[in-house]
């Protein structure tokens, strides 16, 4: 399955209340949310243990390939950095559900999960 042809949206909240927006979306459902993914986290360091800058310009090169087969040293080579450093981000990414990784042949493909990742900051 290609995740690229059913991209969904991942919205990070630093702050937020899940228990108040599961409670508004129970009561007041909005189709327009369908797809739409949400993390609670308390505070930006979180986020930042998963998107890290040189993550997130690997996830923006990820989305930009689109169905074409890249392999991770190809990648390491475009981004101008090590072929080791890009496979650990790739495991970073993919265990937290930002990627998944596919064997072409004997390649292994990187693919993106959702399309578009917004923070949102909150206030109490």
């Amino acid at each position: 399955m290609s995740y690229t042809s059913g991209m969904k949206k991942l919205v990070f909240k630093i702050g937020g209340d899940f228990l108040r927006d599961a409670r508004e979306a129970f009561e007041h459902p909005n189709p327009s949310t369908a797809g739409t993914h949400t993390v609670y986290v308390k505070d930006a360091g979180q986020i930042q243990k998963i998107l890290s800058p040189e993550r997130i310009n690997l996830l923006a090169r990820i989305l930009a390939y689109g169905k074409k087969d890249r392999s991770i040293s190809e990648i390491a080579t475009e981004l101008n950095r090590k072929q080791e450093a890009i496979s650990r981000d790739l495991t970073i990414l993919e265990k937290n559900g930002l990627i998944i990784k596919t064997r072409v042949g004997q390649r292994v493909r990187p693919e993106a999960v959702y399309s578009t990742i917004t923070i949102e900051l909150i206030s109490n």
